[in-house]
């Protein structure tokens, strides 16, 4: 028991360092059991995140034995979790998760996550970011060039095209939605997934006549466009804080989240970011909220710091 109590200290120790400063972690808890089948269930761990009424309940078992997990065990763990009113299970083992075990998570989604003991002793703990600071990109179109290198019917529209760019009224539709040239750039530099260093990036971003990208007029005409665009990319150093085992809105899963703090240009800067699991190529993705900040949302990215 003395070794199973010396790993639970590291263990509240590692989440404490990554948890809000509003939710709460507390050790060999008795919570009441709402099945009525005894008159409490102890908890190793329990972690109390947000307020009323979006109170969140997760339980945090270590399995101690130098076996697996087996599945019975397992089961007994989601009991309890389902029996206490626990939103979601966490199982921390030194030992590698037999498969048995890791399908009847898969199936379970993101209530339940499996984490082995030296995984969670890294400083990164879910995204292996060195010290938990991560560097946030932020990428503003300095100036672009529209070319038309090809239209659709080129006989018929020709002369409608040149009146459009003419006058300067230039907008697309592409899968029915609207877009102006620079919602366009970003939309397509998002897509490209393209590394940006610091400073200024000079891209060059084509759209064939294949890809239906359509000139706005009455009616729409069918157009290939090259872009030469001129970005400029800074970078923050932005610590991470305030991990949480959440659910965002009502209807979205169950998600790690955490805040990134610092300083961007000079202004304090925060960002929201939570990692989603999945589950099948078995990694976290990530998206990004600013929450304080002049950041241009649809292209900002992070990178860890090495």
């Amino acid at each position: 028991m003395r070794s199973k109590w010396k790993d639970t200290e590291k263990i509240i120790a590692a989440i404490e360092k990554r948890i809000s400063e509003e939710s709460q972690i507390l050790h060999n808890v008795i919570l009441p059991d709402l099945s009525g089948d005894s008159d409490g269930r102890q908890c190793d761990i329990i972690i109390k995140s947000g307020k009323y009424p979006r109170e969140s309940l997760t339980i945090v078992e270590v399995q101690d034995r130098k076996s697996q997990l087996d599945i019975s065990t397992f089961d007994g763990f989601v009991t309890k979790m389902k029996s206490v009113g626990a939103q979601h299970l966490i199982v921390v083992s030194k030992q590698e998760f037999p498969l048995s075990v890791k399908k009847r998570a898969q199936r379970l989604g993101p209530t339940v996550r499996l984490i082995k003991f030296n995984e969670l002793m890294k400083d990164g703990f879910i995204i292996n970011f060195l010290n938990d600071y991560i560097t946030v990109l932020n990428h503003d179109l300095e100036s672009f060039v529209v070319r038309i290198k090809k239209i659709e019917d080129e006989s018929e529209n020709l002369e409608k095209v040149m009146s459009i760019l003419e006058e300067g009224r230039i907008e697309f539709v592409r899968d029915r939605y609207q877009y102006s040239p620079e919602e366009l750039i970003f939309k397509c530099l998002k897509n490209m997934n393209i590394s940006l260093s610091e400073g200024e990036n000079k891209i060059r971003i084509e759209i064939p006549l294949n890809q239906r990208l359509m000139l706005f007029s009455e009616p729409c005409i069918g157009v290939a466009v090259e872009f030469d665009v001129v970005v400029i990319t800074s970078a923050s150093k932005l610590k991470l804080k305030y991990f949480e085992y959440k659910q965002q809105d009502i209807d979205n899963p169950l998600v790690w989240y955490a805040e990134g703090i610092g300083e961007n240009n000079g202004k304090i800067a925060r960002i929201g970011v939570s990692f989603i699991y999945d589950e099948i190529n078995t990694r976290y993705n990530y998206n990004l909220e600013t929450k304080e900040g002049d950041f241009n949302d649809v292209v900002l990215d992070i990178r860890r710091i090495t």
